[in-house]
């Protein structure tokens, strides 16, 4: 009877260790797995933490190469180097991996991947590649609506070719966000967060400038030159 027991506890144990697959996050990001699926990324880098969870990301550190693990809480930091264990969801759009019941194991420590620089109108054009990656959008734009009219710490930002992306608060402190600053680019995850994608840019990754263009002095003559 006791040997029975244990040749059961074993068939057990290895039906739950098949039920676990080894799994990229450019497959989960593509598709490649069913919602529900417990899934196991190894060797990915924390880029960004939050108080619930971390954003993860791969090599070659590009398209589709980023994704969220929700942990209720983390003691991760960036540079971690982890293997994660959770189920796989798409939570109201945002692809996840729900670690909250598996696991996150760091296996080293590196530098945070470089983020990938794009023009804002080729993100919007194309953002769901980018969904939970470090980005920097390069274009300078200011603040066209604040959080004082939109609410729950979102602003948005018109860019200088009038390409328009939304902001949210996850690092960044939405109440020094006034109408009409202005600022040089933004560095930060890109999220899909309440059926919206939205930047959300790092404490440090979000440079102020001043809006103002010094004037040039030009001659009356020089001017009419350019009409003739």
């Amino acid at each position: 009877m006791k040997r029975f027991a244990l040749v059961f506890v074993l068939l057990l144990v290895a039906l739950a260790a098949q039920s676990v697959t080894a799994a990229t996050i450019f497959d989960i990001q593509n598709g490649m797995y069913a919602e529900g699926d417990t899934l196991t990324v190894t060797g990915v880098t924390v880029v960004a933490t939050r108080y619930n969870g971390i954003w993860v990301a791969e090599a070659p550190f590009g398209a589709y190469n980023g994704i969220w693990v929700y942990m209720g809480s983390t003691t991760n930091v960036p540079g971690d180097i982890v293997d994660v264990t959770g189920v796989y969801a798409e939570y109201y759009g945002l692809t996840e991996l729900n670690a909250s019941g598996g696991s996150v194991v760091v296996t080293g420590s590196g530098a945070v991947p470089a983020p990938t620089v794009l023009s804002a109108a080729s993100l919007m054009a194309d953002p769901e590649p980018w969904e939970s990656c470090q980005v920097t959008i390069s274009d300078g734009m200011s603040v066209i609506e604040t959080s004082d009219v939109l609410g729950h710490g979102y602003w948005t930002c018109q860019m200088l070719d009038g390409t328009v992306v939304n902001f949210d608060d996850y690092f960044y402190d939405d109440t020094t966000v006034l109408l009409g600053q202005c600022y040089n680019n933004a560095t930060g995850i890109w999220e899909y967060t309440w059926s919206q994608f939205r930047m959300e840019p790092f404490v440090d990754g979000y440079p102020l400038v001043d809006c103002v263009v010094a004037d040039e002095a030009v001659s009356f003559g020089s001017v009419k030159s350019l009409f003739r």
